[in-house]
């Protein structure tokens, strides 16, 4: 039987794991994937869908639909809202909440997270304002999760890491 010795492999080693470490540390990489993840959350959103599950979010009772048309008076809607009478949620009433999404990168441990930032102007209802995280906090619980990395926005990640590591390791 035949054998090889490779000398260095404990070198060779570290050199890998080293090279991986300033990949997944790479502020670049994390500042674009912050950019696809969110525009991916907007996207969800808009499209009415749930991005984990695919699935539309609940639709919007008579009263919420009412409530709309008295909002309408007083407010101005985003070019992405769906008109009043829609029973289609998608988030986009004044489209404050969803351009409030921002993400909060830690180089350090190759992690990027995401809040939704500042407080809601409200709808001038008299209702008290609210942080925008408190409405997507509440969102969530009523079934209108859309901060949420789902499995197209994992391939779309792993899409932009496998060519991140092919340009690095080829320099």
């Amino acid at each position: 039987m035949a054998s090889v010795r490779i000398k260095n492999l404990t070198n060779t080693t570290a050199a890998i794991k080293k090279k991986f470490l300033e990949i997944k540390q790479d502020q670049g990489l994390l500042l674009e994937i912050a950019e696809v993840s969110i525009e991916n959350f907007q996207g969800f959103a808009r499209s009415g869908k749930n991005p984990s599950t695919g699935q539309m979010f609940p639709k919007l009772s008579k009263g919420w639909v009412g409530y709309r048309h008295h909002l309408l008076k007083t407010n101005k809607e985003s070019s992405f809202f769906l008109g009043a009478d829609s029973t289609k949620s998608n988030l986009t009433f004044t489209g404050n909440l969803l351009n409030s999404i921002k993400a909060k990168i830690d180089s350090s441990k190759g992690r990027v997270s995401f809040y939704a930032k500042g407080t809601h102007p409200g709808y001038g209802d008299g209702k008290p304002k609210q942080s925008n995280q408190e409405i997507v906090d509440d969102l969530a619980t009523r079934g209108f999760e859309f901060m949420v990395v789902g499995e197209k926005l994992k391939k779309r990640i792993n899409v932009l890491v496998k060519r991140f590591i092919r340009k690095t390791l080829t320099r």
